[in-house]
C-alpha cells in the first residue's frame, strides 16, 4: 500500500479532506489512515477509525462499497499534538480500490483539500485528549494540497469496524433564555502559562462570557449516556448565526455544569441562511445537550452511535435491579470496546493498564471471545516508548506521557497470563516475551534486602483513596509487592522459568510476613535509622483486598473479618481501616467474594453500589459519586459477578 500525506498549514487539530471520484465499478475500499478518520460514500458516513495501534503501523479497514456509490471522502483529523489517546506519529493516508479483487486506485489518485469549515483557531479538549471542533459554514472555500509520499508503515489486521452506525435522536426538553451555566468547573487542567497554543479561542470570554445575554437554550437529552459523532441539521432564516453546542453526562439536582468531566465540552458552529448538515470528526459522550442561538433557528441534533454493536442483547432474569445494572454493564462495555478497551469513551478514550485487565473480563462474558484484547496487547509489544524508563510500559498506550505506574506494568504480565489461559494464543505470549524480561530486569534494581521493591519511580498508584497517596505507597509499598510477587509468578507460568516461580513465592512470604500485624496487613513499611519498619497506622481497607484477591493470607478469621465488617456497606465501626474506593478496592473485594462464594453479601452489595448510578444514566461509573467519568469499561466486569446471583 502507498502512503501520503498533505501539506496542510494548520498547526493543532486540523482536518484534511481525502477525495475520489468513482469512475467506474468498485466493490472494496481498504483503507489504512490516522489519526483518526471518518468516511463518506456520497455523503453518507460509513466508517470512523482508525483501530487504533502504535506509531509506524495501521490496522487495515475493509469497507464494502455498494453498487452506484459516486463518490469517496475521508476526512482525517490529526491533533498536532502528543495525547493520550492516539499514538503520536505522522499523520497518513493510505487507501486502494479494488473491484473483484482488480485494484482500480490507490491512495495518489485521490485528490486532498483544505477546508475553511473546520476552524483551526480552537481549544485544547481535555489533559488527555486533543483539541476542540469548531466548524464555520460560511461562505466555504477550499483548497487543493499537495501530497507528498511517506515511508510505509506496516499493515496489521485489526477486529474489523465492529459499528452499525445507527442515529439517536435527542428528546428536546425546553427552551429557555439563557443567562449562564448553574457552575463552571475550572480549566485549570489546560495549564495556561505553558502552553498558551491551547488557548487559541478563549473559551471564557468567547464562550462563557459571550451567552451570558442574547442567546436561547433549547436543551435535549438521551433516555441513556450514550457515545458517538454529534450530527446537526441546520435551517436558517438569517445570517451570523452563531451556534454553541454543550454536552454533559449528569446533572446534579437538575444543575448544569459546565466542564464536569474535566473537559471542554463544547463545539462551535457558525453559519448564515440557508440549509447545512454537519457531523463532527472525533467522539464525544453524553445524556444531556444544549445549543445556544444567538438568533431564531431550526436545527435538529442528533448522535450517531460510535460503540460494539456485536454484542448480544442480554436475557432479562426477571429481577429489575439485576436487569437494570446488567444492561448498564453492556451499555459500558460497547461503547469502551470498539478497536481497543477505552478507559472511558469521553473525556479520555485512552487505553490504560489494569483497568483492561477487568475489562477484558467483560470483553469474554458478553462474547465468548478476547479478539479486542488481542489488539490492546498487541499495542504495548509492538509500540516504543522513549519518553519513559528502559525496560518499563507506559501506563496508557497509544499515546505518550512522561509519566508511568509500575504497577500498571506489572498488571499487563497478569493480564497476559490470564489471556493465555482463556485463548491459548501462544503466539501473542511468544512475541511478548522480550517486553515482559524487560520488566523482570528493570524491577530488579528496586529490590531490597528481603527481595521487596523499595522506592519505586513515578506515580506508585495502589488505587484512588487514602491506599493511593504518598504517605501510604512510600518506601516498601505491600499492596504493590503482592502485585510483583504475583507478576514474577504469572512470568514463571508463561515461560516455564521456575526460577521466577521460587523468586515470586519468596516476594510473598516475605511481604505477608512483614505486613501483617496479627489481624490486619499494613500498607507500607519506611527506614527507620535504616531499619525497614512497618507504618504500624497505616492499615487500609484495599491492603487487604490486595492480600485477598492473591490469596496471600487464607485465614478464616481475617476472611471473615474483611468480609462481613468492610465492604461498601461498613458502618463507621473502623475509622483507623482508611475505606476503599471503586478502582480497583472494591472490584478486588467483588471478584474475592465471588472466589469464596459469598452469594448473598455480594449480591446485596452489587445491587446497592451500581443500582442507582445505572437507572441513572443506563451506564456504570468510575467512582460511586458522578465526580469524574459516568462510563466506565473496567464497570462493566461487574457483569461476569452479578449474571450468576
Amino acid at each position: 500500500m502507498q502512503f501520503i500525506w498533505a501539506k496542510n498549514k494548520n498547526k493543532y487539530g486540523y482536518k484534511t479532506i481525502f477525495r475520489y471520484a468513482l469512475n467506474g465499478k468498485a466493490d472494496k475500499l481498504i483503507l489504512c489512515a490516522g489519526p483518526y478518520y471518518t468516511v463518506f460514500f456520497d455523503n453518507q458516513l460509513v466508517s470512523y477509525g482508525p483501530e487504533r495501534t502504535a506509531s509506524g503501523y495501521s490496522r487495515k479497514r475493509e469497507i464494502v462499497i455498494p453498487l452506484g456509490i459516486k463518490n469517496i471522502e475521508v476526512i482525517v483529523l490529526d491533533y498536532g499534538y502528543p495525547s493520550l489517546d492516539i499514538d503520536d506519529g505522522q499523520p497518513f493516508f493510505g487507501a486502494e480500490i479494488y473491484n473483484q479483487s482488480q485494484l482500480m486506485a490507490t491512495s495518489k489518485d485521490f485528490k486532498a483539500y483544505d477546508s475553511s469549515k473546520f476552524v483551526n483557531r480552537t481549544f485544547k479538549y481535555s489533559y488527555q485528549r486533543g483539541f476542540g471542533e469548531r466548524f464555520d459554514l460560511r461562505n466555504i472555500k477550499e483548497t487543493e494540497l499537495k501530497t507528498y509520499k511517506i515511508p510505509p508503515l506496516k499493515v496489521l489486521d485489526g477486529v474489523g469496524d465492529l459499528c452499525k452506525y445507527h442515529e439517536m435522536d435527542f428528546s428536546f426538553l425546553k427552551v429557555f433564555p439563557f443567562e449562564g451555566f448553574d457552575s463552571i468547573r475550572p480549566r485549570d487542567y489546560m495549564y495556561k502559562e505553558e502552553h498558551p497554543e491551547f488557548h487559541a479561542y478563549h473559551v471564557e470570554n468567547e464562550f462563557i462570557e459571550a451567552t451570558k445575554n442574547g442567546y436561547l437554550c433549547f436543551e435535549y437529552e438521551l433516555k441513556e449516556e450514550k457515545s458517538g459523532l454529534i450530527k446537526l441539521r441546520i435551517n436558517s432564516q438569517e445570517d451570523d448565526v452563531k451556534l454553541f453546542i454543550t454536552f454533559t453526562e449528569y446533572l446534579e439536582n437538575g444543575e448544569w455544569m459546565f466542564g464536569r468531566s474535566s473537559a471542554t465540552d463544547l463545539i462551535t458552529v457558525d453559519v448564515n441562511k440557508g440549509e447545512y448538515e454537519i457531523i463532527t470528526s472525533t467522539v464525544y459522550s453524553l445524556k444531556y445537550l444544549r445549543i445556544l442561538t444567538n438568533k431564531e433557528i431550526q436545527i435538529r441534533p442528533s448522535l450517531v452511535l460510535i460503540q460494539n454493536d456485536n454484542i448480544p442483547e442480554l436475557t432479562k432474569s426477571g429481577d429489575e435491579k439485576k436487569d437494570v445494572i446488567m444492561a448498564a454493564a453492556r451499555n459500558t462495555f460497547m461503547q469502551n470496546a470498539l478497536d481497543i478497551y477505552t478507559d472511558c469513551p469521553g473525556r479520555e478514550r485512552g487505553g490504560w493498564l489494569c483497568d483492561s485487565y477487568f475489562t477484558s473480563k467483560a470483553e469474554t462474558f458478553f462474547t465468548g471471545k478476547n479478539d479486542i484484547e488481542r489488539c490492546f496487547l498487541e499495542n504495548f509489544i509492538i509500540g516504543e516508548y522513549p519518553e519513559i524508563e528502559k525496560g518499563m510500559l507506559p501506563m496508557v498506550f497509544p499515546g505518550h506521557d512522561t509519566t508511568f505506574i509500575p504497577n500498571w506494568a506489572m498488571w499487563f504480565v497478569l493480564e497476559l497470563e490470564q489471556y493465555y489461559k482463556k485463548t491459548n494464543d501462544l503466539s501473542l505470549v511468544e512475541s511478548a516475551k522480550d517486553k515482559v524480561y524487560g520488566l523482570v530486569k528493570y524491577f530488579e534494581q528496586f529490590e531490597n534486602e528481603y527481595g521487596l521493591l523499595e522506592n519505586l519511580r513515578s506515580w506508585v498508584f495502589v488505587e484512588w483513596s487514602a491506599a493511593g497517596t504518598e504517605d501510604f505507597v512510600q518506601g516498601v509499598s505491600f499492596p504493590t509487592n503482592v502485585l510483583y510477587g504475583q507478576m514474577l509468578k504469572s512470568v514463571s507460568s508463561l515461560y516455564h522459568d521456575e526460577k521466577l516461580l521460587e523468586k515470586g513465592e519468596k516476594v510473598l512470604q516475605n511481604t505477608d510476613k512483614l505486613s501483617f500485624n496479627g489481624k490486619l496487613y499494613i500498607d507500607n513499611a519506611t527506614r527507620v535509622n535504616g531499619i525497614l519498619t512497618p507504618v504500624k497506622e497505616h492499615t487500609s481497607e484495599t491492603c487487604q483486598y490486595y492480600a485477598l484477591f492473591f490469596k496471600l493470607n487464607q485465614d478464616q478469621e481475617f476472611i471473615d473479618f474483611v468480609k462481613d465488617e468492610l465492604g461498601p456497606q461498613r458502618n463507621s465501626e473502623y475509622p483507623s481501616i482508611p475505606e476503599s474506593n471503586s478502582f480497583i478496592g472494591f472490584y478486588l473485594r467483588f471478584f474475592w467474594l465471588k472466589e469464596i462464594g459469598a452469594k448473598d453479601i455480594l449480591k446485596q452489595e452489587i445491587v446497592d453500589y451500581f443500582y442507582n448510578m445505572a437507572k441513572y444514566s443506563g451506564t456504570l461509573w468510575e467512582k460511586n459519586v458522578p465526580s469524574t467519568s459516568c462510563n466506565h469499561a473496567f464497570a462493566s466486569s461487574i457483569a461476569e459477578i452479578l449474571f450468576d446471583l
